[in-house]
């Protein structure tokens, strides 16, 4: 990847000189008017400095070409002067190990944000700029570097500052753990796809002075390699149309490839934000796009197959196969990511009846929204019951009654809901909430068939002989993985539930040039080494970027701590770590029966996993105490000793005395 990413910097100067006349003063003058700051490693040879200067001055023609008022360029791993200068702006590039640029292509004021000594290593701090109308987020590490970016996270706009600063130099979203580089503004872990801006920021007579334009954008504009089309052009191909291929397409721009990518979609819309679907049954699609088809196609140079099914791949050919007649895709590597399938219970006694449906994909939701729309004419407040009891129910459940509806029944097969994934207590106190809005909750309860007069539906049949009246059934009882055409090929090994086995770098053992990611995939837990599968969307998105990063060369073990996020009628639930072998002990803080609260999940005498309500950035904090191994004892925890403002304190302690390498 070396002689890529230099090949990538080299193509990006000579097209900056080539828009300069030979007699530009900029190139007479050797670009000496243009504030520059490059930092060259002593070990560097000759020819290695030569290159460096070659391009550093390109760049810094096309920056001043654009507006530029100054330049840094530092080493891509450097903790010297580059880093002093204290981050990038919104047109930054990074290439692993190559250097950084950061050029102000726009207007920008210097701006007094404070003295410097008001602001404590392991801080953030947001500040009004632009007489108030802009914030932005000011971070301080531990070695003292300060740095600026937007305030907001780019993922769902939720303010930073009250997020959690690491020791790996990011910012981490106190809601759903979208995390970002200081340095690049780029998102390197969870659920957001776009960059936050970043601005330069100096120390001048004891005062952080930054550059912040007239304007400041919650999200940074994305600068990704360009197709270069030939004989020789590597094919990427990423089968499937999920988060997975959303972040593995972004990264593989914004790393400098540039090959040619195709990504396979069975829907006919590229990648969305799909746990939307359960939360709000009136979400428009445009509205939850992660990226147009317009952006994917034009600004990444993706090649977008939509309603295309894949039947097959051909691993000795390297080849995927399309339904229909559509053509062969031929590939160098792939990414499968083709997501999962949601159960059915068409099995069951009437259970193709009309009014029984899936919330699992953006068409679910059409048919759902087109049936309840026909159904006014006949009942303004139709009955609506729901299988299954865990995070699909039980959204589902609050965003019918957000919808109107006033008879909501959830049947479970569990005595409270959650309570196979997060124990009895949390589970009582979400059959609580639930029942207080007037939703029924039917425990201990096998669905055997159902019930229809002219083939709609009219209810659904317990075990027990009661049937329970429903004029719509939405079926919420968990997925399996979408790799049924994969079955008869021997080379994929599925696990017993369909998932494929990969590696730490998410690959397939069989194959090094085949990669897994998103609900399909099993991969070894970093923290235990069991082999696991996470259905949740930020762990999804995180597999794609790792996986696009190993597709180009890279060695990154895919070690995140998983997390995901629930929203059940106006409160949040966050949920960091793993117990899907389940867990001992579960330790309590707070009071409960309000959702307002802090779960430690306890295992062979450690905490490996904590769920809250109403307490963030708790949950988003305990992720860097679970990576670091420095969550606080059981024991602690059960006397008392310690509790979530001592997981809040150690993670800041944390970012204002440690520097940790970052993988991704």
């Amino acid at each position: 990847m070396a002689s890529l990413r230099s090949q990538a910097w080299r193509r990006v100067a000579q097209r900056a000189f080539s828009h300069l006349s030979s007699s530009s003063p900029l190139l007479s003058s050797g670009l000496q008017g243009l504030p520059v700051a490059v930092s060259v490693s002593p070990t560097q040879t000759r020819e290695q400095k030569s290159e460096r200067m070659f391009w550093t001055k390109g760049l810094c023609a096309a920056a001043l070409a654009a507006g530029a008022v100054s330049v840094a360029v530092g080493e891509g791993n450097s903790r010297t002067e580059g880093r002093k200068l204290g981050g990038s702006p919104v047109f930054s590039r990074a290439f692993g190990r190559c250097p950084r640029i950061a050029a102000c292509a726009e207007k920008r004021t210097a701006t007094d944000l404070g003295d410097a000594e008001e602001f404590q290593r392991g801080g953030l701090y947001e500040l009004a700029v632009n007489g108030g109308k802009d914030k932005v987020l000011l971070s301080r590490t531990a070695d003292g570097t300060f740095y600026c970016t937007g305030a907001s996270c780019s993922h769902y706009s939720a303010s930073l500052s009250k997020g959690v600063l690491t020791a790996k130099r990011t910012v981490t979203c106190p809601l759903h753990d979208a995390e970002f580089d200081l340095e690049t503004g780029k998102c390197v872990n969870g659920p957001a796809l776009s960059a936050i801006p970043t601005y330069p920021v100096e120390i001048k007579d004891g005062r952080v002075v930054a550059q912040i334009p007239d304007e400041v954008p919650v999200r940074a504009r994305g600068v990704y390699a360009k197709e270069k089309r030939g004989q020789n052009t590597e094919t990427f191909v990423l089968l499937g149309g999920g988060a997975a291929a959303a972040t593995a397409a972004e990264t593989l721009r914004a790393e400098g490839f540039d090959g040619r990518i195709v990504m396979i979609c069975e829907e006919s819309v590229p990648p969305y934000d799909r746990p939307v679907l359960t939360k709000n049954l009136n979400a428009k699609l445009d509205n939850i796009l992660l990226r147009p088809l317009k952006a994917l196609q034009e600004d990444l140079g993706v090649q977008v197959l939509l309603n295309s099914r894949a039947v097959g791949v051909d691993l000795k050919t390297k080849t995927v196969r399309l339904e229909g007649n559509a053509p062969d895709v031929k590939f160098d590597k792939l990414l499968l990511c083709t997501g999962s399938e949601a159960r059915r219970l068409t099995g069951l006694p009437n259970g193709t009846a009309r009014g029984i449906f899936t919330v699992r994909g953006k068409n679910d939701l059409q048919e759902l929204s087109a049936f309840l729309e026909e159904n006014k004419k006949f009942n303004s407040d139709p009955r609506v019951a729901i299988i299954g009891s865990s995070f699909v129910g039980v959204e589902l459940a609050a965003a019918f009654h957000r919808r109107g509806c006033k008879n909501v029944t959830v049947i479970g097969q569990e005595t409270v809901p959650f309570e196979r994934v997060l124990g009895s207590r949390v589970g009582g106190s979400i059959k609580q909430l639930i029942c207080s809005k007037g939703v029924r909750f039917y425990p201990q309860s096998k669905v055997v068939g159902f019930t229809s007069s002219r083939d709609r539906v009219t209810g659904v049949e317990l075990a027990s002989g009661e049937i329970i009246q429903a004029d719509v059934v939405i079926v919420g009882i968990g997925s399996v993985p979408a790799t049924k055409f994969l079955a008869d090929q021997s080379e994929f090994a599925l696990a017993r539930d369909g998932a494929i086995v990969t590696d730490p770098l998410l690959r397939l053992p069989a194959n090094p040039d085949v990669f897994v990611a998103g609900d399909i995939a099993a991969y070894p837990y970093v923290k235990t080494g069991e082999q696991i599968r996470v259905e949740h969307w930020a762990v999804a998105m995180q597999q794609g970027r790792v996986a696009a990063l190993n597709m180009l060369g890279h060695h990154v073990p895919f070690t995140q701590i998983p997390f995901f996020w629930s929203m059940i009628f106006g409160k949040g639930m966050r949920f960091a770590g793993w117990i899907g072998s389940g867990f001992d002990e579960v330790i309590i803080e707070g009071d409960i029966d309000k959702q307002q609260f802090v779960a430690y999940y306890v295992k062979d005498d450690r905490v490996t996993a904590v769920c809250t309500m109403g307490r963030d950035p708790v949950a988003v904090a305990a992720v860097e105490l679970l990576e670091q191994n420095l969550m606080p004892s059981p024991g602690e925890l059960r006397q008392g000793l310690k509790n979530s403002q001592d997981v809040l304190a150690i993670a800041k302690e944390t970012a204002a005395t440690k520097t940790v390498k970052r993988l991704v």
